[in-house]
């Protein structure tokens, strides 16, 4: 065999070079890859070899996104509700905490309830979506249901239906859940008869000159202690109840609520109601059904009631307003006025586990109240005018 030229060599030696480097491609072809274009996701890896659907995708980028849940695929959650009725202090209370799981958008079941929320730990599933919502107390210093914000791992939750409850997806092995709410509270009132220019007293104890709040049930009588509230020459009196919750860390209202007025149709004209200045519409035989579908055997023997809106308050450290005048007919004699105040608050229907409902009767055979309502009434004078 004769010499290789210079030139031939040089062809073998590329042609070498070449078969090295496909077999290379072939053996390490995927450590070739991921060295130029990175390592795929699971989701990823499988969308290569295979053809998946949406839901097949979403399911394997949950798989992947589940890697944070526990080896149970569980995920503790520590609860803490503040009380921000205190507004001098950073007050824990305790409270009916209710995690509903939710499976294609809806509750299916009640996966755990926290009776303490202080620092309690609640282990659920994970990666699962849940409702958290307080369920209403009724008690003094029981819970008053509105959830005014909310954290899930320092992040701000929305709340849904001005605070009926909050809605999020477990993805890690522990979760810290921080909720703002108010503690319940009754209420105390006094009346400042607007047009004799001093208050009213409670039923014979004379507070007229003190202003003295009385706690609910209360009855109020005329600035003259003793006396009966008599109508003057021209049947019409005007009053100012002045109302708030007694307790300094304590609130009555949490969705709004109802003022209910028990005033005869046949011996007094429609009154004028107000709430802080606002003036009131009576929703009795228009909007109470829709807002309040269990009340209307509860107020079935009030001739008016009128709509506290959501958001307002009734704070201890100042009272909220209700005015109230009223006109008697001519040719009639008066009788007592009596007004009720409702708070609307969350529980759990009758005989479910998952359905939430929101007003201020409940849908129990009796239509309870949801919260235990506020009592204030005028003794009138039966003779006058």
């Amino acid at each position: 065999m004769g010499k290789m030229s210079s030139g031939s060599k040089q062809m073998y030696g590329a042609v070498f070079i070449l078969g090295i480097f496909i077999l290379g491609a072939v053996v390490f072809g995927d450590s070739i890859k991921s060295f130029f274009v990175g390592t795929p996701t699971t989701a990823e890896t499988i969308a290569e070899t295979s053809d998946l659907t949406a839901a097949q995708l979403a399911a394997a980028e949950a798989t992947t996104a589940s890697s944070s849940c526990d080896e149970n695929k569980e995920s503790d959650i520590t609860s803490d509700v503040y009380n921000k009725a205190n507004t001098t202090l950073t007050e824990e209370m305790p409270a009916n905490l209710y995690f509903f799981e939710v499976v294609d958008g809806k509750r299916s079941n009640t996966a755990d309830v926290d009776t303490d929320s202080q620092n309690g730990v609640n282990s659920v599933n994970c990666p699962t979506t849940y409702d958290v919502a307080i369920l209403r107390s009724n008690a003094n210093g029981g819970n008053n249901s509105r959830i005014t914000y909310a954290e899930l791992d320092g992040n701000k939750l929305d709340l849904i239906e001005d605070g009926a409850y909050v809605r999020f997806t477990t993805s890690r092995a522990t979760h810290t859940l921080s909720i703002d709410t108010n503690e319940h509270g009754t209420t105390s009132g006094r009346v400042w008869d607007l047009d004799t220019g001093a208050f009213l007293n409670d039923d014979g104890v004379s507070s007229s000159t003190t202003g003295t709040f009385n706690i609910s049930p209360a009855s109020f009588e005329s600035t003259t202690n003793g006396g009966l509230i008599t109508f003057n020459v021209t049947r019409t009196r005007n009053f100012r109840f002045e109302v708030k919750t007694t307790d300094s860390d304590k609130e009555y209202l949490a969705f709004g609520g109802y003022i209910a007025l028990n005033q005869s149709r046949t011996i007094f004209d429609i009154p004028t109601i107000s709430w802080d200045g606002t003036v009131l519409q009576d929703i009795k035989s228009t909007t109470l059904a829709s807002l309040d579908p269990y009340c209307g055997d509860t107020f079935d023997s009030f001739e008016y009631v009128y709509e506290i809106p959501v958001g307002a308050s009734m704070p201890s450290s100042g009272f909220s307003n209700i005015g109230y005048s009223v006109t008697l007919k001519s040719g009639q004699t008066s009788e007592d006025l009596t007004m009720l105040l409702y708070s609307r608050g969350m529980y759990l229907k009758f005989g479910s586990t998952t359905s939430l409902a929101k007003g201020a009767c409940d849908d129990s055979t009796s239509r309870a109240a949801v919260f235990t309502a506020q009592r204030y009434s005028l003794n009138v004078d039966p003779s006058t005018p």
